[in-house]
């Protein structure tokens, strides 16, 4: 995930710890538009740098994952794993 150089739009950065975010964007791989989301980590000298972890996909698939996501939330609110 590089930026805006080739395309890619960042949308949302949620940390994940003191060390990493999860970077959320869009943006064409080749000739199909894809959704990423890709955990990112500082290094020793400060950088945020991309890891090896992460997911991207076909946008038309952006719908089904959303649902999917939600229907976890709502099973973890269920089962008393958030507030």
């Amino acid at each position: 995930m590089s930026g805006a150089d080739d395309g890619e739009l960042l949308v949302a950065v949620v940390p994940k710890n003191a060390r990493e975010e999860i970077r959320l964007s869009v943006g064409p791989y080749g000739r199909v538009v894809t959704f990423k989301a890709w955990v990112f980590y500082r290094n020793e000298g400060g950088l945020m740098l991309p890891s090896n972890r992460g997911l991207a996909f076909s946008i038309d698939k952006l719908p089904e994952f959303t649902l999917a996501v939600g229907q976890t939330y709502q099973h973890a609110r269920a089962q008393g794993l958030l507030e």
